[in-house]
């Protein structure tokens, strides 16, 4: 060896420092989400997609868009949360407060098309034989889990109502 640290070592060692705090593990560091969410708008101008988001084909097609733009930049599960999180969400704000001019029910084909997340919730519904197959069945596992699951509604839920029987 040269002795020579190269520029990615360097790089990926700032990586880390900058994002690393206590109790946090980089990927969850706000600074970082942050960071992903400014190369995300830098580099996926919405206001050039907007007027197409008229059906689900379109949406589809502006989501395929993203991901190539983004590849290079971003990681996949990266993307993928951006989409679920940002974009779609983005998308039915805009609907509501433009008269529905994207129908709702092409966000929601948009969620339909899209993978289930994979995330600590999620694994959890697997584990008891809920298999989730698509980024809307999972958006909804993760909002009954939100409502029901944290705040120990067992009873109030029908999934609970059913582990309670067993």
């Amino acid at each position: 060896t040269s002795g020579v640290i190269s520029k990615t070592f360097i790089e990926d060692s700032f990586y880390n420092e900058r994002y690393v705090s206590k109790g946090h593990r980089p990927q969850s560091n706000a600074q970082k989400r942050l960071d992903e969410w400014r190369i995300f708008t830098e580099l996926y101008k919405i206001e050039d997609e907007i007027h197409l988001w008229k059906n689900s084909i379109q949406i589809e097609e502006s989501i395929t868009r993203l991901r190539n733009k983004l590849k290079s930049t971003l990681s996949s599960f990266m993307i993928e949360n951006l989409i679920l999180n940002a974009l779609l969400p983005f998308l039915y704000r805009y609907s509501i407060n433009n008269s529905q001019e994207i129908e709702i029910s092409t966000i929601i084909s948009a969620y339909s098309k899209l993978p289930a997340e994979n995330n600590t919730v999620t694994r959890k519904w697997n584990k008891i034989g809920i298999n989730l197959k698509n980024a809307y069945e999972s958006q909804a596992s993760l909002e009954i889990y939100q409502q029901f699951c944290l705040l120990k509604k067992c009873a109030s839920c029908e999934v609970g109502k059913n582990i309670l029987k067993k």
